[in-house]
This record gives C-alpha cells, structure tokens and sequence, in this order.
C-alpha cells in the first residue's frame, strides 16, 4: 500500500520506503490533488495549475503526468486511487494514506476525547500528531491552488497547540504548559487564549506575580497593535488571580480522568511471537478477534502481549475486562464499566453509559475468560460492535463467540522447548 507525504516535502511512501517526488510539473499536481482530497478536481483546474495556456496539447500532457502519477503509487488497471471522472479526477485516499488527513483526524479525535473529560488521551494523540507535523506542501506552500489549504492546516496545527495546553492543564503538567506557552505567545502575540492559558499555568505554578506581568503583556500588546482592551474573559482571569478566587485552582481531577488503560503487567511471552503478530494484524482488520484454545494454553499472556503492542498507537485507550470472576451474565456489561472507569452505569443502560463514554473513540477491549459467560458476552460485544463504530474486541475464550464478522484465531500447544522455558521462566 503507498501513501502520500505533504507535510514537508511531497512524497510518495511505498513497500517501506519515502521518496520525495522529483520535479515540480508532478509535485504540484500531486499537492492539488492531496489538498483535495476525496473531492473531483476538473481538467481545467489542474491544466491552469500547471501551464498557461489551456490547449489539447497542454490537456495530452496532463494525461501523460496522470499516468506517471499512478506509477509512482502503484496503481494497478483499473485505477482505485487516482481514479478518472466526468471532466476530471479524484485522488481517493484514507486518512492513513494521506499525512493532512490523518493529522486533521487525530486533531478531531483528541479535541472530542479533551471535550469528554479524557485529557490524558488527549495530551498523548495531539503530542503525537505534533511531533508529526511540518510546514505543507514545503516549497509549493504558495501556489495559488494550495495557499487555501496551507492557511486551513496551519490554522488546525495552531488549534491543536491550544488544545495541547488545556490537556496539560487539566492534567496539572504546568511546567510543560509554560514552556509551550512562552513559545507559542512569542509566535502568536495577538492570540488571546494562549495568553490566558499561559497566565493559568504560571498562577497554578504558585507564580502569581509573572502571571499578573504576562496580563499586563497582552494588555500591552493589544494596546499597540491593534488599539483594543484584552477581552472579557481576560479581564476575569486578572480579577481572579488578584481575589485568589479558588475555581482556579486545579482540583485533582486527573485522579478522576479514567486512565488510558488498566493492562496487567506480562512478562515476555516465549514461543508465541509469530501468534503475537497474527492476532495483532487480525485487528487491524477485524473489529473482532477471539483467541481461542483449551484451558492453560496461554490465551490471557497472548491477548495481554498484543494488548501492550496496541498502546501506541491507540490514545484513547485499552482496556482488560477479566471475566472469571463474572459470575451472572448479566453483569458483563457492568465489568466493562467498571474497567472503563464509568460510575452510576447500572442495568439496561450500561451499554447505553459505555457508547456514551466512548462515542467516537478508538478504542480496543479485551474480555478475558468469556465462556462461562459465553451467550451473554456475545449480546454485548454485537451491541457495542453496532453501536461504537471505533471499538475494537479482543476475546479469549475457549470457544469462538460466533458473532458475525468474528475473526478467529486458534492456540496451538507450545513446542516442547517453548514449553520448558515458560515453565522454568514461571
């Protein structure tokens, strides 16, 4: 599968590999289309983007270019990726095909999970995407076909930066929230929420006068740029600080913040690595796997083992359900709240409690030891499959759920010298 690189350099991903695409004639038409991405471009559009005059020779040589496209991604006949339409093309592309696409996801995701009351997932999926971003479509920012969207990401990536902040605040990570913030006021003097959440983390750092300084900054700044007063909500923040008023400080909700995930530690697994990677890439195609084997087989070490493989990629969270001690198939749901950190889910509206909490999150769950509790696990795991379009579910069982769209993968015994150095590990 290939991907296409326009934070930085406009680049092509292929069988491993980044190669910046050579030669601006393809550059930029690959740009127009990544900044239009899922969306029909005309034939007009792309011939003026790329020459004056609009001939049939200039529309041969698009067609030429098209086709050098489609080779540098892989394309096979007919075409799935750049495809032909009615007077023009469309560059069809996931967001994990497209850099800007999967950047805006994870901006939208973390400031839903920051909405939620889950600033831990936040932090870490805004830190990530962060860490990823570069100046777009590098040289070529100033087309005038891709200026719109260039304006547009930088807009998102400044908006994740406050985002960011307000994590950091909410999580009592002021030192981090400073140093951020002193760079990014410096960048950004007229925007006025940085300033109030700077002049926050500077207050809850125990730093009362150099955050009444950093007011009288902004108030400064506005005064000579634009001829304003700071807005109100400033204005209230000075007051508070001034009065000690208590609502600033942070009470400890992070304690309250369910975490990011509740695994259990496990030791390396031996003799499984191979199973490891197959349950592993069974997810990322399946939003139902079940691990299934006879007792003692190692079916809770192999999920936990995958479990702790998905950490990274996974912000908004993974979480262990342990079953065994489930004893009416009722409260299976409940289990799940209560791994998840929900309170007052109770009865028929648990299920209800847990699409709420998670909504558009992408998260995986992990029900261990599902078949004393087999009929009942499985009413769940289709409701909450129906219902939250994001979650994942990772059982083991010593027998499939058989639910439809269930993935299953069957443990086989350890090879003996697997098996002796598990038990002498043990």
């Amino acid at each position: 599968m290939s991907a296409i690189r326009v934070l930085g350099h406009v680049a092509i991903e292929r069988d491993g590999r980044t190669n910046v695409v050579a030669g601006r004639t393809l550059a930029v038409l690959l740009a127009v289309f990544a900044s239009r991405a899922n969306r029909r471009v005309v034939t007009e559009t792309l011939v003026d983007a790329l020459w004056s005059d609009n001939t049939k020779r200039s529309r041969a040589t698009l067609q030429v270019h098209i086709n050098r496209l489609r080779e540098l991604l892989g394309e096979e006949r007919p075409p799935t990726k750049l495809v032909t339409e009615p007077g023009g093309y469309r560059l069809v592309v996931a967001p994990d095909e497209l850099d800007t696409l999967d950047f805006e996801d994870r901006v939208t995701r973390a400031a839903h999970a920051l909405r939620q009351g889950n600033p831990v997932g936040a932090a870490r999926t805004l830190e990530n995407a962060l860490r990823d971003w570069a100046e777009p479509f590098g040289d070529l920012a100033e087309h005038p076909l891709l200026m719109a969207e260039s304006v547009r990401l930088r807009e998102l990536r400044e908006a994740a930066e406050e985002d960011l902040c307000d994590a950091l605040l909410e999580l009592g990570r002021n030192s981090d929230a400073i140093e951020r913030l002193t760079r990014l006021t410096e960048e950004e003097p007229l925007r006025e929420r940085r300033w109030g959440q700077r002049i926050l983390a500077l207050y809850r750092s125990g730093r009362q006068a150099e955050a009444l300084r950093c007011y009288q900054d902004i108030r400064r700044i506005l005064g000579d740029e634009l001829g304003v007063e700071p807005s109100p909500q400033l204005r209230r923040l000075e007051e508070a600080i001034l009065l000690h008023d208590q609502r600033l400080v942070l009470t400890n909700r992070a304690a309250e913040v369910r975490p990011s995930n509740n695994l259990p530690s496990v030791s390396p697994i031996i003799g499984r690595q191979d199973a490891t990677i197959t349950v592993h890439s069974l997810l990322t195609s399946s939003r139902l796997v079940t691990v299934a084997g006879h007792g003692g087989v190692g079916k809770t070490r192999l999920a936990l083992a995958v479990a702790h493989r998905l950490l990274d990629d996974l912000p908004d969270g993974v979480y262990f359900v342990p079953l065994d001690g489930v004893c009416d198939g009722a409260l299976v749901a409940s289990a799940i709240a209560d791994s998840l950190g929900l309170i007052g889910a109770d009865g028929t509206e648990v299920i209800d409690a847990i699409h709420a909490n998670l909504a558009t999150n992408d998260v995986v769950i992990v029900l261990d030891n599902a078949e004393h509790v087999r009929p009942e696990a499985a009413w769940v795991v289709e409701r909450l499959l129906d219902r939250s379009p994001n979650v994942r579910i990772l059982v083991t069982s010593r027998q499939p759920l058989d639910v439809d769209g269930e993935a299953v993968y069957r443990v086989p015994p350890l090879p003996v010298p697997a098996a002796e150095a598990t038990a002498t590990e043990r």
